[in-house]
């Protein structure tokens, strides 16, 4: 857990309390390896879960800051520009999603 807690390895060995050569030894080990990057993907699962709840919250923020007559014109154009960047994205991470999935058929169908 120190590594995940810890900036750097020398600080991560010096918080789990252990020798330097044994920190070095497990960071060498495949075995450890493997449950180091499980852990680290479970991680990252639980943060992008966390960031996808708070989209929602997110999205109806930047849409307040874009209708908001109050606001900056550089504020307003900053939240415009944000929504129309992840628009964007998400044509273009839906078009190669198919482009993928036409490709697999393609292949299933033997050609």
């Amino acid at each position: 857990m120190a590594l995940f807690t810890e900036t750097t390895k020398e600080a991560a060995i010096k918080k789990a309390g252990i020798a330097r050569a044994t920190g070095y030894k497990y960071a060498n080990d495949p075995i450890f390896k493997q449950h180091y990057m499980e852990m680290k993907r479970r991680l990252m699962e639980q943060t992008t879960q966390t960031i996808q709840q708070a989209s929602d919250k997110a999205a109806k923020t930047l849409i307040g800051v874009l209708d908001d007559e109050d606001a900056s014109v550089s504020e307003r154009t900053r939240a415009a520009s944000i929504i129309l960047d992840n628009a964007y994205k998400t044509q273009e991470l839906d078009d190669i999603t198919a482009r993928i999935e036409q490709l697999e058929r393609t292949l299933e169908e033997g050609g």
